[in-house]
């Protein structure tokens, strides 16, 4: 059985850019070196508000939750 990976960036406006492009290359690379790299399906959902969290997690059912972000008040 394939483990599920949703990455779920949110980052407003207001906040200090994030480095997700690094983050996700080195995701990717340390699921391709693993020893069956078909057993990952690795999934982003980047500039994600809230209330997209719950339809992502809903649709995705994911095993793993790997966040990034900022929050704001």
């Amino acid at each position: 059985m394939k483990k599920r990976i949703l990455l779920f960036e949110a980052n407003p406006q207001s906040t200090q850019n994030l480095k997700l492009n690094s983050e996700i290359k080195t995701i990717r690379e340390v699921l391709g070196s693993a020893r069956k790299p078909d057993n990952f399906d690795f999934k982003e959902r980047l500039a994600s508000t809230y209330e997209d969290l719950q339809k992502y997690l809903l649709r995705e059912n994911p095993h793993i939750l790997h966040f990034c972000g900022h929050g704001s008040g």
